[in-house]
Formats: C-alpha cells, sequence, structure tokens
C-alpha cells in the first residue's frame, strides 16, 4: 500500500478498510499496537497524529470511538483471597496481593 505523506487519518482508514472488505465504522485503528492510543482524530495529517515512518497501526473489529469521545474501561475488583483477614488480623490487604480485577467492558463516553 503506498501512502501519501499529506493523507489525513480518515483517509488512511478508509483505504484499509476497502482492503480488508470491512465498513469503517466497526474497526478500531489504535497506533503501535493493542495497547496504543486509538487514532479516533479523523481530520489530522499524520503529522499531527503521530503517524511516524515504519509505526505500526493495530486494527481490531469493534465500536471505534469517535471524534471527542474517549473509551472507558471498566473493571470489577474482588478480594483474591477472601479469607485474609482469618491468617493474619494485623495485616492490611494491598491492591496488588489481594485483588483480581476483571475487564467487564469498554463504553465509548463523550468528554
Amino acid at each position: 500500500m503506498l501512502i501519501d505523506r499529506r493523507q489525513t487519518v480518515e483517509q488512511l482508514k478508509q483505504e484499509i478498510s476497502l482492503k480488508l472488505g470491512v465498513d469503517v465504522n466497526e474497526l478500531i485503528f489504535r497506533r503501535g499496537g493493542a495497547h496504543g492510543a486509538e487514532l479516533s482524530e479523523y481530520d489530522l495529517s499524520f503529522k499531527q497524529a503521530n503517524v511516524y515512518n515504519a509505526m505500526s497501526i493495530f486494527v481490531q473489529k469493534g465500536e471505534p470511538t469517535r471524534q471527542g469521545w474517549k473509551r472507558l474501561r471498566i473493571f470489577l475488583a474482588e478480594y483474591y483471597n477472601p479469607d485474609w483477614k482469618i491468617t493474619d488480623s494485623l495485616r492490611e490487604p494491598h491492591d496488588n496481593e489481594f485483588f483480581s480485577f476483571t475487564e467487564l467492558g469498554k463504553v465509548p463516553v463523550r468528554i
């Protein structure tokens, strides 16, 4: 795929979605990898969006965040060991030792 540096992020997303045969509104584009920042500002140039040479664009199916919105991740924190008080009553729980985190979902929210 040959890309013109004057293209906008929206034009790149359109071109990739055409090659994949999937509607652009069903794909999430992330800069650098699975945990990278989502490319949600469509009218930016590559330079403004911090897209550079030899960079990876991670594409996944899902509802993309619209311009001016952010994706909120919701987790449920539960005691990993519910009997921690029985074994040592003097010790207070620490988040990294006594909680397990389960992701409940990702929700786009307007900022």
